[in-house]
């Protein structure tokens, strides 16, 4: 549950998306890859997403971890397993840039508001690797809804 200072109402995550090769840059800049957190407001339907850009560094992401353990269990376009160890929560420390606009993939609604880190987390190579075989493995034959 998210509760934004600014925004009226309260947010329950709905999902999580990966991008490989992040969809935002700061200072002209692009990253390896982006974790965005979509929250949906129940009452309103309105959108808030947090996107935290990542680049390789030396240690794994904790977040992460239980994720990649369960990728090969969703590599099949469609299918889903339940992650139970997801840490709870999501940092909102530190500097964000804010803007409305809608989501990158269907229905592509105008209604999110988002929230973008402005520094970087640091993910392992492992990490990025797995999160890369399974967006290809999904994207396969799907139109870029981008």
């Amino acid at each position: 549950v998210l509760r934004a200072g600014t925004l009226p109402g309260t947010y329950t995550l709905e999902a999580l998306h990966f991008r490989v090769a992040s969809e935002h840059a700061v200072d002209g800049l692009y990253t390896a890859g982006e974790l965005q957190h979509v929250f949906v407001d129940q009452d309103t339907h309105n959108t808030v997403v947090i996107a935290t850009r990542l680049e390789v560094g030396n240690a794994s992401y904790p977040f992460l971890d239980p994720i990649v353990a369960a990728l090969p269990h969703i590599a099949q376009l469609g299918t889903s397993t339940p992650v139970y160890e997801v840490p709870p929560g999501v940092d909102t420390s530190g500097v964000f840039f804010e803007y409305d606009g809608s989501l990158t993939t269907p229905p592509c609604q105008e209604t999110a508001t988002w929230f973008v880190r402005e520094t970087t987390q640091a993910v392992s190579e492992q990490q990025l690797a797995a999160l890369s075989l399974i967006m290809k493995a999904q994207q396969r034959g799907q139109p870029n809804t981008r």
